[in-house]
């Protein structure tokens, strides 16, 4: 009998506690930040975007954005990144690129990879974190950006 009383009110302690400490959905929705507001923070693309740069673009565009003479393009005071449309510069982190083109006067011809195994986020932070670094001002991508451009992608 001890023990039942016991458990009792021990299970009755616990269901009140985890009553008084859960909060209605309203409630819980103004605490909740969306993804696509926290996405562009300065502070998430500088630390997450430069390490996703550095892990997956910086073999080929180096660590300041200069990229290899012959080889791989520079993307530092890049025109083509300030002026692109988002929907351009997500095609290419979702599609690869391949091709000759020229930068600044120099002609390149090796294929960038796609990074389509990457998820909207982490584009995204590389995309945006280009797009304000190594003197670029570029377009902003959100999530929903990139997830749009995958559902069109052709």
């Amino acid at each position: 009998m001890r023990n039942t009383t016991l458990w009792l009110y021990g299970f009755s302690l616990i269901l009140i506690w985890s009553c008084s400490n859960s909060s209605s959905p309203e409630n819980n929705s103004e605490k909740k930040i969306s993804n696509e507001e926290t996405i562009n923070k300065p502070a998430k693309v500088k630390d997450e975007g430069q390490a996703l740069y550095l892990k997956y673009c910086m073999a080929c565009h180096q660590t300041d954005g200069s990229g290899v003479p012959g080889m791989y393009p520079p993307i530092t005071n890049s025109t083509f990144i300030n002026s692109a449309k988002k929907e351009e510069l997500i095609k290419i982190l979702l599609n690869g690129m391949k091709g000759p083109i020229e930068v600044n006067g120099q002609k390149y011809n090796q294929q960038m990879p796609k990074q389509d195994f990457l998820t909207d986020e982490q584009l995204s932070l590389i995309i945006n974190f280009v797009s304000k670094s190594f003197g670029n001002n570029g377009s902003v991508v959100s999530p929903s950006d990139i997830s749009a451009q995958r559902k069109t992608n052709p």
